[in-house]
């Protein structure tokens, strides 16, 4: 919500349509992305895709190194 109207961030959106079916006021409708992302192999590849958006690619690459080296992150 931002200013009491409810908004989509298309660069998260994957095109699940929930945000359609809960609309109350019918004012969402789902439209074909220019750009096709490919979708994850897995739960953890989709989560481990938005960690990285939120932290960056540098923190992001230490974090998985710590994990292949097995110490706490």
């Amino acid at each position: 919500m931002a200013d009491g109207v409810s908004t989509v961030d298309l660069n998260r959106c994957i095109g699940c349509g929930n945000c359609v079916t809960v609309c109350t006021a019918d004012a969402n409708r789902l439209r074909k992305k220019t750009e096709e992302l490919p979708l994850p192999k897995n739960k953890d590849e989709y989560y481990m895709t938005i960690l990285s958006d939120r932290i960056g690619w540098r923190k992001m690459l230490i974090l998985k190194t710590k994990m292949l080296l097995g110490l706490r992150a």
